[in-house]
Parts: structure tokens; C-alpha cells; sequence
């Protein structure tokens, strides 16, 4: 008996194990899922700002890529300027089938060779390489601009993408106040206190501002569309854009400075300057190639024009143009009458510059004023806002409420478009001093 109870109270045991095993498993079953939705959130792709976008576009915008092709046809171009120290070496031969038989000739070969270095001029070369390596620093130069001015579009939009984001905000608040607005007039219709008339009236204001969303809508795709053609992004591709750290990183807020203080840094000035210089060197070309060039060979003798010699020969001498219609004495002129033209256009497009540069920077202080102004405004729509509801708790009509939160978006609506309009004038001062350009691109990573 005693042992009939023993087994019987082992196999109570042995089964509350089994259950309890198989209770553990199911609950091990569901947190197995849910451990692992956290690794599955950290897969989604995260929202792109300016920087990264940035980045896409130096990898794969067609723009820029072309203009970093431009460098690298002029450092090949610098290669063959650097061969030109070595001379050119030319190997004519002549083959005779008959010659003629002279008496007492020892020459019987038929054929002659001759290796020559025909006007071989080393200064030539050097100076010619000078202005090659200008040319390079000007074909970096002018990527640096293509880069600059691809950013600033991208800033651009960056910036007008932010602020109409903001108004649809303003406007979704702005169609729920004519919402509460239709349905007030639309129970005075019911009570006899209103006509159909103003009920309509509200009606086609919600509809105005339905409509105004839907432009809103549209130009958000048409900028988000013009973001992918600059940073060179297929159409399929998902675009999630961090808005407000793209507005910081396309003004670099945070960092304080004095824009009037500052002078512009324009690469299109620094090309100006290159090529001055690369025209007096074309000065000192034109003036080289009055000079004589060097020559020198080594040949077999003539069968035909040479008899009783034999071996192979080494000259040496100058080439030397007499008269050439006096080319290049004009070409030296004319190098020199451009050289006046470039410093002429040099001159203009530094005067350019400089008023660019005042003209965006009186710009910003009128649109900062502008902006000032608009935010006071807000903040006197927001006081009248709160009286009027102080006036709606103390039995005023719905009406005069909804009329001054209608005042409030507007202003804040206005605001947003004084603050867009400082943000570009600020981007516009930005890109003139290459702040911008520098805080994404180094100048020493193109340069040999």
C-alpha cells in the first residue's frame, strides 16, 4: 500500500514537471518575438539630413562628376606637358633599289638611316608645364564652384521643404477652425439665426483652404523631386528627409559670427586671378619661341649623294625661323593686349563679387528685421487670441473666438514665410563667404 502511494506521488510529480516545462516554453515563445522587434526596428532605414545628402550627391550627381572628370583630363594633360622634357625622336630610313654606278665608290649599301631630335626647346617645356598646372587649379576651382552652387540649390530646397512642412501644419490647424466654424453657422441655420448663404460661405473657405494644402502638397514633391536630381538619386529610391537638423546643418546654427565683418570667398574671383597669371606666362611663351631650337642627329651616309665614306655620323645645331611674316612678333602683342582684357575682366568680376557680397548682407539684416517684426505680430495675435477666449467664457459669441485664432495662424503663417525668407538670404551670405562649401569639401583633396 505504502508503495502504491509512493509511485502515485511520483507521477503527480513527474507530470506538474512536464506542465510546468511546457508552460515555460510557451512563454519563451512569445518574448522570442518580441526580443526581436527591437533588432527589426534598427534595420528601418533612418531619415536623411543635409549631411548625408551631401555626401550622396559628391558620390553619384552627374553634375559633379563631370567637373571631376574636367581635373583629371587636365592632370593628363600635365603628363604630357612633363614628356615634353624629353625630345622627340624621329628614325626616317631610305631604301635605293638602283643607284647609280659610280667609279671608285665604296659605299655599297643601299639604304641610309637617319635618328634626329628636331626642335628640342627645354624652356619651351618647362614654362608650357607652368601653365598646365594652372590649368589643373583652375579645373579644380571651377569644381569647387559646380559644388558650392550644387549645394546651395540643395540647401535651398532643404530650407523650403522645412518651412512648407511647418505651414501644412498651420494650415491643418487653420481648416479645423473653419471645420468648427461651418458646423456653428450651420446650427444658427438650423435655429433660424443664419441664411444658406453663410453657410456656404464657410463651406467654400474650407474648400480654399483644402486646396491650399494640396498646393502645399505638391510643392513639397516638386522640391523632394529636385533633391534627387542634384544628389543624383534614382526615382525608386526612398527619401526621408530630417528637416530641422538639415536646417541646422544648412545655416551651421550654433556657430556665432558677424557676417559684416567677413569678406566673400569666390572661387569664380580666384580664376580671374589664375588666369592673369596664366596669361603672362603665355607672354613669356610667345617671347621663347623667338629663340632658336636645338637639333641634333645621328645618320648613315647617303649611297646616293655621299661616296667613299662609310660609318655613322653625329651633328648637332639650331633652328632657327628668319622670317615668318613677323607672326610671332604679333603673337607676343597680341598676348599681351590679352593679358589688358583679362586683367579688365579680372577687375569687374572682383567688383561683381563685392557687390554680391553687400547686396546679401544688407539682404539678411532686412529680412532678420523683417523676421523681428513678424514674430512681435505673433505674439500680439496670441494676446488678442487669449482675450478672446477670456470673452468666450464670459458668454461672447463662438464667432469672435475662431475669428482671433484665425488671426493667430494666419500670423504664424506669415511668420514662417519671413523666417524661410531669412534662412535663404542667410544660406545665400553663407555660400558667398565658401563657409559652405568648407564645412563639406577640402580644397587640398583635389590639389596634387
Amino acid at each position: 500500500m505504502a508503495e502504491t502511494c509512493a509511485r502515485g506521488l511520483w507521477c503527480r510529480t513527474i507530470r506538474h514537471y512536464l506542465r510546468g516545462l511546457m508552460v515555460l516554453l510557451a512563454l519563451l515563445s512569445l518574448v522570442t518575438p518580441a526580443a526581436a522587434a527591437p533588432g527589426a526596428a534598427g534595420n528601418t532605414p533612418s531619415k536623411t539630413d543635409f549631411s548625408t545628402l551631401v555626401g550622396l550627391a559628391l558620390r553619384h550627381s552627374p553634375a559633379f562628376a563631370r567637373s571631376a572628370l574636367e581635373i583629371e583630363v587636365r592632370r593628363l594633360d600635365e603628363k604630357d606637358s612633363k614628356s615634353d622634357f624629353l625630345p622627340t625622336i624621329t628614325l626616317r630610313t631610305k631604301f635605293y633599289p638602283h643607284q647609280p654606278e659610280r667609279a671608285g665608290s665604296v659605299n655599297q649599301r643601299d639604304y641610309s638611316v637617319d635618328v634626329a631630335i628636331e626642335s628640342y626647346n627645354p624652356l619651351v617645356a618647362h614654362y608650357s608645364l607652368k601653365i598646365r598646372r594652372l590649368l589643373t587649379r583652375m579645373a579644380v576651382l571651377s569644381h569647387l564652384q559646380v559644388i558650392s552652387e550644387g549645394l546651395r540649390q540643395m540647401g535651398h530646397a532643404f530650407l523650403e521643404l522645412e518651412a512648407l512642412s511647418r505651414l501644412a501644419g498651420v494650415q491643418d490647424r487653420l481648416l479645423e477652425v473653419s471645420r468648427r466654424q461651418e458646423t456653428y453657422v450651420r446650427r444658427l441655420v438650423e435655429l433660424g439665426e443664419a441664411t444658406p448663404l453663410e453657410v456656404q460661405v464657410a463651406a467654400q473657405e474650407s474648400e480654399v483652404l483644402r486646396g491650399e494644402k494640396a498646393r502645399l502638397q505638391a510643392a513639397q514633391a516638386r522640391l523632394k523631386e529636385r533633391l534627387r536630381d542634384v544628389a543624383g538619386l534614382k526615382g525608386e529610391e526612398p527619401l526621408d528627409l530630417d528637416l530641422p537638423r538639415g536646417r541646422q546643418q544648412v545655416l551651421g546654427l550654433g556657430e556665432p559670427r558677424d557676417w559684416t565683418q567677413q569678406e566673400p570667398h569666390s572661387y569664380e574671383a580666384r580664376m580671374e586671378a589664375i588666369k592673369r597669371e596664366l596669361q603672362s606666362w603665355n607672354i613669356t611663351l610667345a617671347k621663347l619661341r623667338l629663340l632658336p631650337a636645338l637639333t641634333a642627329a645621328v645618320q648613315t651616309p647617303d649611297p646616293v649623294a655621299v661616296t667613299g665614306v662609310r660609318g655613322y655620323f653625329f651633328s648637332v645645331g639650331l633652328t632657327w625661323p628668319v622670317f615668318d611674316g613677323f607672326k610671332r612678333l604679333r603673337d607676343v602683342t597680341r598676348q599681351k593686349t590679352l593679358l589688358t582684357q583679362v586683367e579688365a575682366e579680372g577687375a569687374a568680376k572682383e567688383s561683381d563679387v563685392r557687390f554680391r557680397w553687400r547686396e546679401a548682407v544688407d539682404k539678411l539684416q532686412a529680412a532678420a528685421a523683417a523676421r523681428d517684426l513678424a514674430r512681435s505680430q505673433v505674439e500680439l495675435a496670441r494676446l488678442k487670441e487669449r482675450q478672446a477666449e477670456l470673452r468666450f467664457q464670459g458668454g461672447e459669441p463662438l464667432p469672435q473666438a475662431l475669428a482671433a485664432q484665425r488671426s493667430r495662424l494666419e500670423r504664424e503663417a506669415q511668420l514662417i514665410a519671413r523666417e524661410v525668407e531669412h534662412d535663404l538670404a542667410m544660406l545665400e551670405v553663407r555660400a558667398l563667404s565658401g563657409e559652405l562649401v568648407r564645412a563639406y569639401v577640402s580644397e587640398r583633396d583635389w590639389l596634387p
